[in-house]
């Protein structure tokens, strides 16, 4: 064994702040590796559902009454949603002069609607609704809007949004 002297002592100690260093950078590492391994399906609050959890009939229903609400912007006749439909929140918004509005801001930005894509669904972790995202598709080439039918826990259409298409899903 050899004994530790002055010299040894100082280059264990000269050394320190480098390993102190490249502990850190060790741990820093060892972080941002355990932040990527995340859930990718998880957004703040929300679980993307695979396709066998989604259910097919309520998903059916949020295209059917999707189509219906933007159809309305080619037509001009809002068929009125129901209580069997949508919350009365959603019943009250729905008012023809609302439509009108929203339907000449489509139609001037974007043409005329053409076709709704279902693209997934999400649970939120909280209150259990369902939001489905679908991409709605009208006549100018770079009109990709998104329309968001979130279905609560009766099985009702709880709220209706329109947003600029997003790639990923942000809440």
């Amino acid at each position: 064994m050899h004994p530790i002297n002055q010299k040894s002592l100082r280059y264990v100690f000269e050394m320190a702040p480098t390993m102190k260093k490249l502990l850190l950078f060790l741990l820093a590492v060892l972080v941002l590796a355990c932040k990527s391994g995340q859930d990718k399906s998880s957004v703040q609050g929300y679980k993307k559902l695979d396709i066998e959890d989604i259910d097919s009939t309520q998903q059916n229903k949020t295209a059917v009454l999707g189509k219906q609400i933007l159809s309305t912007c080619n037509t001009s006749h809002l068929k009125p949603l129901t209580s069997k439909d949508a919350t009365a929140k959603v019943i009250k918004n729905m008012t023809v002069k609302r439509m009108t509005q929203t339907c000449l801001k489509f139609r001037t930005q974007y043409g005329n609607f053409k076709g709704l894509t279902f693209v997934e669904a999400y649970k939120n972790r909280k209150t259990d609704d369902v939001v489905y995202r679908f991409q709605a598709k009208f006549d100018k080439k770079n009109a990709l809007k998104e329309l968001r039918m979130i279905v609560n826990k009766q099985n009702l259409l709880a709220a209706v949004q329109s947003k600029d298409w997003k790639n990923q899903f942000v809440p």
